[in-house]
């Protein structure tokens, strides 16, 4: 591998067989702003207000489609892993919105707005299927179930939220992870920690 060869030559034709190169995006200090699509076909990346999509299925990756539609840098990308589903995924934004989309027809489905706050954290529930997870930098955590367009709040903590993921185990439990280093664990079946 490339691993040990920091600072030395590397022939061209090394490269080009060990590794994949991304543009430089100022999405790159989020916490998840990029995936791959739960058939393992779409791999998706956030670069500035965009999220670009490579094919990523066949031997060599290339170029699939762009999802256009954000005014201001792309702060969250998920997919979602549910059966059925794989060509579904979710972004957020710092403009406040929270868009779906469906990758593969490179298509909006629905957006919303429920943050007052900047957009800081996402992830789509590996085990319900319609539900996504929002955190921003007030420490709000929004809930959204987009196929009954419900949605609830929690307020564990008062401060920045750097990370989150919902469980692959227990569909009510997501662990929060605040940028000062304090990780939260709540169960949004009853509204509180655990």
């Amino acid at each position: 591998g490339l691993a040990g060869r920091v600072g030395q030559a590397v022939r061209p034709e090394a490269m080009a067989a060990a590794a994949r190169v991304l543009p430089a995006s100022p999405n790159w200090y989020c916490s998840r702003c990029s995936d791959t699509s739960g058939d393992g076909r779409l791999f998706g990346f956030a670069a500035r207000y965009r999220i670009c999509l490579l094919d990523v299925g066949a031997a060599t990756p290339a170029f699939y489609g762009e999802l256009i539609g954000h005014t201001e840098r792309i702060s969250g990308f998920a997919f979602s892993h549910s059966p059925g589903q794989s060509s579904l995924c979710v972004s957020s934004s710092d403009d406040g919105s929270i868009r779906i989309w469906d990758a593969e027809a490179l298509a909006p489905v629905a957006e919303y707005s429920l943050h007052q706050n900047a957009i800081s954290a996402l992830h789509w529930s590996p085990l319900v299927k319609d539900l996504i997870v929002s955190g921003d930098e007030k420490g709000v955590i929004v809930c959204y179930w987009h196929n009954r367009s419900d949605s609830q709040q929690f307020f564990p903590e008062p401060r920045t939220v750097f990370c989150l993921t919902c469980s692959p185990h227990h569909e009510n439990l997501v662990a929060i992870g605040y940028k000062d280093g304090m990780v939260v664990i709540i169960d949004i079946s009853r509204k509180r920690e655990i």
